[in-house]
């Protein structure tokens, strides 16, 4: 283990005044049983020649190696401007010793890229074996398959094992393409995001069998506009009202990880199109006045969250009903007038219209109704503090500008 540790500190040596950026960050502290591919994830930087990874333990160590000192140096200071956490492991970043010039390909040519295309995946057989295939060439980042099933994206751990790759499945015929490095693709979607204002985050991996009012209690830091949740597909789509609110949320779960069931959740910013990226006249002015997707309604006719359920369904679906007054739990079910409830729908419109029309409903002809904070518009955790928010706002008009 001694040995290991003075292998660190070599490695792990900081820059001289004066000495220009190196092109190599180290990254230490990484939870053993992390996937690679899960921890570059975290990287919107890039391209990136190379990474490698040493065990420490219960703790690997990851090198990064960039083209170019000035995405080198974006990478360090995102990750040390943040707190960011990986399965439970806050993460260190250093940086490693100045690389000399990298050979093989020039930056931002995508013919020196870890990546490529492969566009008929079939001509390798199984995608068991096209898996294996590929993993003679060298360590994998990820494999993403396209068009379904019939072509696939391929990231490397390093440029020389696409090369190797490419130039191979060629000699058999295999039709095969150079594409962007998937760190470098991703940063741009994230930049057009924020510049476009965005306010929808997907949230993916979602545990089977979760409901949608388990998943809302995972969300926190602004009000939402609607919530879109596929369980088929273990994905919901996220509408917040503020993009300001979508952003916080989004990077608190990209650095510091959100986890229904025991399970992480996969966060990203979707890039709204230009005339959804604010809310529209009608709903923004109702906002203003206090609108939400959740409604209070007091003096109901029956005190059964289905029954209730059942009614305010007619207007859209609902996320929960539950009943909020002390009185509410304890009386007979039979006495009518007495009860309140909180009623949440996944869509603001949908609160609205019930807001306006649930009144001339029977049983609810002298029902009060009133909106109320959406839950979801907690603060986030205790670890996501004022001093964080405001650098996440500082970070943004820095942007901006």
């Amino acid at each position: 283990m001694d040995a290991a540790v003075n292998w660190v500190n070599r490695v792990l040596q900081p820059t001289r005044p004066g000495e220009p950026h190196p092109t190599n960050v180290w990254v230490a502290n990484v939870p053993a049983d992390a996937r690679i591919n899960e921890f570059l994830d975290l990287v919107l930087t890039g391209p990136l020649f190379r990474v490698r990874t040493k065990y420490l333990g219960d703790t690997r160590l990851i090198s990064l190696t960039f083209f170019e000192s000035k995405t080198a140096v974006a990478f360090y200071r995102e990750m040390t401007e943040n707190e960011v956490v990986l399965r439970g492991n806050r993460l260190k970043f250093q940086w490693g010793r100045r690389t000399h010039q990298l050979q093989g390909a020039e930056p931002g040519s995508r013919i020196g890229t870890r990546a490529i295309f492969i566009h008929d995946v079939h001509q390798l057989g199984t995608k068991a074996e096209f898996q294996a295939r590929l993993e003679q060439y060298g360590p994998i980042d990820r494999v993403l398959f396209h068009n379904y099933g019939k072509s696939a994206f391929v990231d490397f751990l390093a440029v020389q094992y696409a090369a190797r790759a490419a130039q191979s499945l060629r000699d058999d015929g295999v039709k095969v393409g150079f594409t962007d490095d998937r760190c470098f693709s991703s940063g741009r979607i994230y930049a057009a995001a924020i510049k476009n204002r965005v306010r929808q985050v997907t949230i993916s991996d979602i545990p089977p069998g979760t409901s949608v009012a388990e998943l809302c209690d995972c969300i926190r830091g602004g009000a939402l506009e609607r919530i879109i949740f596929v369980p088929q597909r273990r994905v919901a789509f996220v509408h917040f009202i503020e993009h300001s609110a979508a952003v916080a949320f989004w990077r608190h779960a990209f650095y510091r990880g959100i986890a229904l069931k025991g399970q992480p959740l996969g966060a990203w910013l979707k890039a709204d199109k230009p005339h959804l990226a604010r809310l529209v006249k009608h709903i923004a002015a109702r906002v203003a006045e206090g609108a939400s997707r959740c409604l209070r309604i007091v003096g109901l006719p029956y005190l059964m969250p289905s029954a209730i359920q059942r009614d305010f369904e007619r207007f859209g679906p609902v996320e929960r009903v539950e009943l909020i007054d002390s009185a509410s739990l304890t009386a007979d079910r039979n006495d009518t007038g007495n009860g309140s409830a909180l009623v949440a729908f996944l869509d603001i419109e949908h609160a609205m219209a019930a807001a306006w029309l649930i009144c001339k409903q029977p049983g609810y002809q002298h029902a009060q109704i009133e909106f109320v904070p959406d839950h979801c518009a907690a603060p986030l955790s205790g670890a996501q503090r004022t001093a964080q928010t405001l650098q996440i706002l500082l970070n943004l008009a820095r942007k901006a500008r």
